[in-house]
């Protein structure tokens, strides 16, 4: 019938690889960050992450080389990990991103009385993005911007990192 499976069984299991390989090189080839990097040329991995880790906040830092180090990682692997569509990182990793949502500074500030520099620092996603795009920019000379992104994919797909 045509719903059938191909004769040659294994067959199968490359084609999902190459559209995966694929996928990843259609939605990364432009990217403008730290992934588009890596995923240009992994020889651009390590200093595009090291340089984005100097230019944010010292969280930054602790949670990334804290995660890495906890599962002993390289650089160029755990960038491979980030930037897997189907990795979970650990809580920690997505905690840094959620200041721009639940920020209300204004009103913190005035109910608390505290002082802007005694509050936690807060990483947004975009001050992340444009420590990524600024540094590839530095180190490989490539300014393309991203595509937009791709819709989010099912839980029951996605591996996670402990």
């Amino acid at each position: 019938s045509p719903c059938s499976s191909s004769e040659g069984g294994g067959e199968q299991g490359s084609g999902v690889e190459t559209t995966t390989q694929s996928l990843y090189e259609r939605y990364y080839r432009n990217h403008s960050g730290l992934c588009g990097a890596h995923y240009r040329n992994v020889s651009y991995a390590e200093p595009v992450y090291n340089c984005t880790l100097k230019a944010l906040p010292p969280i930054v830092n602790e949670t990334w080389e804290g995660i890495r180090h906890n599962i002993s990682r390289t650089i160029p692997q755990f960038v491979s990990l980030m930037c897997n569509l189907t990795v979970v990182m650990p809580d920690n990793f997505y905690l840094l991103y959620m200041g721009d949502q639940t920020s209300n500074s204004q009103n913190e500030e005035q109910s608390t009385g505290t002082s802007e520099e005694s509050r936690p620092v807060r990483v947004t996603e975009q001050d992340i993005t444009k420590a990524e795009e600024a540094c590839t920019a530095n180190i490989t000379g490539w300014t393309t911007k991203a595509p937009t992104t791709l819709a989010p994919m099912e839980t029951s797909e996605l591996e996670a990192i402990a």
